[in-house]
């Protein structure tokens, strides 16, 4: 009963909690000029749209895009860091601006070498070894930042470059974007093959599809067409 108590009691605080960022989302976006809604409308000029994601949070493609554009976004005369000091008079925010731009920008720079570094193809012991310090470097540099390390920032720090020693080829080919475009490709094939009758039959069906479409000519011709 106690627990059931104090559960209760979470359950309604995080309601209250939700219900109060849901009136101060709405609140920060109403207006076109505010600085939500200008800061969106930068992204979406680099070709990075919330908008068309379930919960408005930034796909891998965005982030890729970000990473690029780091220096034009959060660097000194950034787009959005100017953007930034143009909403405010206040000279202690200015510096508060400032120095969340330059975390931010850094962090893009770091992360997106550590990502550079991990697809290499037939990674080398000193090349592991780099990527590991790129790694720390990024790591540190979150965690200064104050973020939480989630699972997958472990396993990038802790793991990866492991595998990227032991995995014969590297890992490039083994990273969740490529098992993502995967999954699509496969659910594709299970529908136009679901009538085959056999699993057998269908991967048949499906590695002769597969080879041939890897065929430089076969290639060619669909590029002329």
């Amino acid at each position: 009963e106690y627990y059931t108590h104090q559960i209760s009691k979470l359950d309604k605080s995080l309601k209250d909690a939700s219900s109060r960022l849901d009136a101060l989302t709405k609140n920060r976006q109403n207006g076109e000029e505010l600085v939500y809604t200008v800061v969106d409308k930068i992204f979406q000029s680099i070709g990075a749209n919330r908008a068309h994601y379930f919960g408005r949070a930034f796909e891998g493609v965005d982030m890729k895009k970000i990473m690029a554009k780091s220096d034009d976004l959060f660097g000194v005369g950034g787009a959005i860091r100017q953007k930034l000091l143009e909403h405010t008079s206040n000279s202690n925010k200015d510096v508060i601006i400032n120095k969340v731009c330059d975390d931010v920008g850094l962090a893009f720079k770091l992360w997106d070498g550590v990502f550079s570094a991990i697809h290499s193809p037939n990674p080398t012991v000193e090349h592991c070894m780099e990527t590991q310090d790129r790694i720390d470097k990024a790591m540190a540099h979150t965690r200064s930042m104050g973020f939480s390390v989630t699972p997958k920032m472990h396993g990038m720090e802790s793991h990866v470059v492991r595998q990227m020693g032991t995995i014969p080829g590297g890992i490039g080919k083994l990273m969740e974007h490529w098992i993502e475009q995967y999954h699509q490709t496969g659910y594709r094939f299970d529908l136009a093959y679901c009538r085959v009758g056999s699993l057998v039959g269908q991967a048949a069906i499906r590695s002769s599809a597969e080879k041939r479409a890897r065929n430089p000519r076969v290639q060619l011709n669909k590029m002329l067409l």
